[in-house]
């Protein structure tokens, strides 16, 4: 981030891998801020319709998730079905969500 400044898209590629590493020692919080700051970086070099947009939407909506927060977590599914849904990219990952996004609605 020093050198190559906080926008870069290599910090943003290095991110989901830390919040990965964060969220797998039961520091959610900090993996949240991860992600959410590679999603930032990351919409604003490839948009809001990317299908690595979507993967780290997904990747934020389980840590979400393991955090308590399933209405984050649903804001996220919601988000990654949209992005699949038009562009028909992945329709396994879109599937997938689809799962997931049902169970945490039906808890909701």
């Amino acid at each position: 981030r020093k050198t190559r400044g906080p926008q870069c898209q290599e910090v943003a590629k290095a991110q989901p891998n830390i919040g990965a590493v964060l969220s797998s020692q039961g520091k959610v919080e900090e993996a949240i801020e991860m992600f959410e700051g590679a999603l930032g970086i990351m919409r604003g070099v490839l948009g809001n319709e990317h299908t690595n947009v979507a993967s780290l939407l997904g990747n934020l909506a389980a840590c979400k998730q393991k955090g308590g927060d399933l209405a984050g977590a649903v804001e996220c599914l919601r988000e990654v079905q949209g992005i699949h849904a038009r562009t028909g990219a992945c329709p396994e990952v879109a599937s997938s969500a689809a799962c997931v996004l049902a169970t945490l609605e039906a808890i909701l």
